[in-house]
């Protein structure tokens, strides 16, 4: 398993991440301003991949995107990543990426 770092510290485990739907991702944006959305990497089989998770301040548990069946999800684009979290939380939503331990020579897009 991939480990995810994090500005407060290092999740190493899915047991410290709380799964959450699309639907409540929506519901939070609506009604709580204060949460902040990080975007980490995934290497799975040497692939990157990008999540979401979601932090309340002066919490210590996380929150992660899931789809339907439970599964992290994903993007293979930091772009399409970005569109995705504006239509779910507005334009006025803050994204924290986190590049660390990540090869600038993967960071590429398509047409490059």
């Amino acid at each position: 398993m991939t480990t995810t770092t994090l500005e407060s510290g290092v999740l190493s485990r899915q047991a410290d991440l709380i799964a959450i739907q699309e639907a409540a991702l929506r519901q939070l944006a609506q009604t709580d301003p204060e949460f902040e959305i990080h975007v980490v990497p995934l290497d799975e089989s040497h692939q990157l991949w990008w999540r979401i998770v979601v932090r309340f301040p002066g919490y210590t548990r996380y929150l992660r995107l899931v789809d339907a069946r439970l599964r992290d999800r994903r993007w293979k684009q930091l772009n399409a990543l970005a569109r995705f979290v504006c239509r779910a939380c507005g334009n006025e939503r803050r994204l924290t990426v986190d590049l660390v331990g990540v090869d600038p020579e993967r960071l590429t897009t398509k047409g490059e």
